[in-house]
Parts: structure tokens; C-alpha cells; sequence
């Protein structure tokens, strides 16, 4: 399945501020023997898209660039759906912070509805609108496909969390390891209890088969949340992105379906508009 934003990872390039420093701090890659017993967390991970009806939260998109060593920084929301079956997500940046530069407003959506993923652009003090919209999902089969499975779907670049998936899939493409966490981290599972956090990696068998070579995942184990609170993703160019979600709430009855209904642009409105049909 094609990937409907990775035009957003690769331009803009889902932390805290924007610094080279915390964008460099992605954990080596673990020897087999620090592989411990990730299977239960696997297992969790699948298990949470059958528990986990909505859920919100704040994102902090931060992009490192390896070639001129700066870092760009996005901040929004993303909500999340399951609505009768079908997994819809939102995810709306507001404030985009460039190397060097004053915070700018933003005003972009990623979205998808169940069958099509959207990128709506129109940001304060540009003329550029900006809409993309693909089927991702033929119309009989609205609601069996996983919009976060890893290296497919709309959101395998831009928010890559594994709810849902066989763990022996998982296994299958990925050398799994379960690695001790850095004393020094910054993040906080939300019952408080330190073993509640854990620090999982997936490195891709065959590597031409991901746009990733690596993926570090800070999973809190609280029964509340049971999502990663960051993800670190190193790109095959060596490019990285971090992506923290705080604030999060999980099956409070989530946003509106609403928030997920984009309409086209008409013609003659100003945007340029992108529409590509669904492709086995």
C-alpha cells in the first residue's frame, strides 16, 4: 500500500523545542543478547486496537536533517477513532518551528476516514493551498485495513504505531529487542511507576522493504494509555524524526466524527488539488 504522507516527512523533514542535540540521541542499535522478553508487549500492542475505541493527543513532530545537521519542529494534535469498526485518525499541525527562525502558524491536516488520506495545506500568510487526497482503500473493503500498519498505510512515516498487528508478523520483518531504558529520559508513564515505561526496537530484516532503518519505540504500559509516548524513527538516509504525543486520553468518547469529513475543493477555489483513485 502507497504512502499518502511522506511528502510531509520528506519537505518538512507523531521533541520539545527544536535542537540538534536531542535529535541525535537515538539509541544504538541492541545486540541480539539484549533482546529480552518482548512478546507480551508485542502482544499488548495487538491486543490495544480491540480496547482502545478513541483516544487524543498532543504531537511534537521534530525532523533532523543529517546533510545541513538542522532540525525542524511541527506541534498539533491527533485524534483517534474507531468508529463502528472503521480506524479514523486526524492529526492537525498548528505551529511550525524552522532552524534558526521564529515559530510560524501553521494550518495543515493528515487525515484519514476509513478509506481515503487527505493533506490539506493552507497556511496563514501564503497563497498556497495545498489538497491531496488518495484512496487507500477499495470501497468493499472500508474498515478491514490497518492504517498504522508498519511500512504500509497512510500513516507508516508520519505516525507508525503498531496497535493491531500480529506480533509474528511483526517478528517475521523486524529483529525485535526490549532494551533497558536511559536513566536520563525525560518521559513519564502516567500511573508513575517507572516499569510501566519501556524502550522497544525494531531494525527491518530486509532493509529495501522499509523507508526506516530503525524504529525505537517508549511504550507506556499504564492499563490508561498502553501507546508508545515517543517514537524515534531513523530514515534510510540517515535522516531522523522524533515524535512525542503527551496529554493523551484514551476512550473518553474522542473527537467528533465529524473532524474526519473533509470536502474537496471546487474548482476555480484557489487550491491546488490532487485526487488519485485506488490502486491494488
Amino acid at each position: 500500500m502507497p504512502v499518502l504522507f511522506s511528502r510531509t516527512i520528506s519537505c518538512l523533514a507523531l521533541l520539545l523545542m527544536a535542537s540538534v542535540s536531542s535529535a541525535q540521541t537515538l539509541p544504538a542499535t541492541a545486540p541480539a543478547e539484549t533482546s529480552a522478553d518482548y512478546g507480551p508487549i508485542l502482544q499488548l500492542l495487538h491486543d490495544r486496537d480491540a480496547t482502545l475505541t478513541d483516544f487524543t493527543a498532543n504531537i511534537k513532530k521534530e525532523d533532523y536533517k543529517l546533510r545541513t545537521a538542522e532540525t525542524e519542529t511541527r506541534t498539533g494534535s491527533v485524534n483517534y477513532l474507531k468508529d463502528a469498526g472503521i480506524t479514523k485518525i486526524a492529526i492537525h499541525f498548528d505551529q511550525y518551528f524552522p532552524p534558526d527562525l521564529p515559530p510560524k502558524k501553521l494550518n495543515q491536516d493528515l487525515i484519514f476516514d476509513g478509506q481515503f488520506g487527505i493533506d490539506r495545506e493552507d497556511n496563514p500568510g501564503t497563497s498556497s493551498k495545498i489538497f491531496r487526497k488518495q484512496e487507500f482503500v477499495a470501497a468493499g473493503d472500508v474498515g478491514k485495513v490497518n492504517p498504522l500498519k508498519l511500512g504500509e498505510g497512510p500513516f507508516a512515516e508520519s505516525l507508525p504505531l503498531p496497535i493491531g498487528q500480529d506480533p509474528r508478523e511483526i517478528t517475521r520483518n523486524f529483529t525485535v529487542a526490549l532494551l533497558p531504558l536511559d536513566p536520563k529520559t525525560d518521559l513519564k508513564p502516567l500511573s508513575g511507576k517507572p516499569e510501566d515505561l519501556v524502550h522497544l526496537q525494531l531494525v527491518p530484516k530486509v532493509k529495501e522493504e522499509f523507508t526506516f532503518s530503525k524504529l525505537d519505540m517508549f511504550v507506556d504500559l499504564s492499563p490508561s494509555v498502553q501507546l508508545p509516548l515517543r517514537i524515534i524513527i531513523l530514515n534510510r538516509d540517515n535522516n531522523m524524526t522524533t515524535i512525542d504525543l503527551t496529554e493523551i486520553k484514551t476512550n473518553r468518547g474522542g473527537a467528533p466524527a465529524s473532524i474526519f469529513v473533509v470536502s474537496t475543493p471546487a474548482a476555480g477555489s484557489g487550491w491546488t488539488v490532487t485526487l488519485i483513485p485506488y490502486k491494488k
